[in-house]
């Protein structure tokens, strides 16, 4: 059991590490945003997008997971952007 639990606040310190990732780039965004409207546009998106997966088939991971991931991100920043 104590191997579990250890296991399982592993787990937690690496999602909290991605969820801080994730509110440094919404931060990025916003500001390349505020400095310019255009800077992030549909085609910054899909290259991004294509980064991601092209990450993900480097790495051995489910490349349409990789993409759901990425585009969900993305969606992330635009929305944090808009509030």
């Amino acid at each position: 059991m104590a191997v579990l639990h250890n296991v399982g606040a592993q787990i937690e310190k690496i999602d909290q590490q991605i969820l801080n990732l994730i509110e440094q780039r919404v931060a990025l965004w916003q500001e390349a945003v505020e400095e310019d409207p255009e800077a992030l546009t549909a085609e910054h998106d899909a290259e991004a997008i294509l980064f991601w997966v092209s990450e993900a088939e480097h790495r051995g991971f489910d490349e349409a997971g990789a993409e759901r991931v990425g585009k969900a991100v993305i969606s992330l920043c635009r929305k944090m952007g808009e509030s």
